[in-house]
């Protein structure tokens, strides 16, 4: 059976997500092959890792939760 994480876990893995994210989507933006689509779609993508990072971040310095960290930043589901 799985232990739980830990709330640095849960952090250090989220952060880590969210950049390998982050560098794909501009990857994206930047290859020459790329089509106009492509490129809409990852700058949407790219948009959204920014905040989720915001709240990432936030969640991190302020001891909340990160339901409270993304309402904060305005990310809503």
């Amino acid at each position: 059976m799985c232990e739980p994480q830990t709330r640095q876990e849960k952090i250090a893995e989220a952060k880590q997500y969210y950049t390998e994210s982050t560098f794909a989507c501009l990857n994206t933006i930047k290859h020459k092959d790329s089509t106009k689509d492509m490129i809409v779609d990852a700058r949407k993508r790219l948009r959204t890792y920014q905040l989720y990072t915001r709240a990432i971040k936030y969640y991190e310095t302020t001891g909340c939760s990160f339901k409270e960290a993304k309402a904060f930043i305005g990310i809503s589901d």
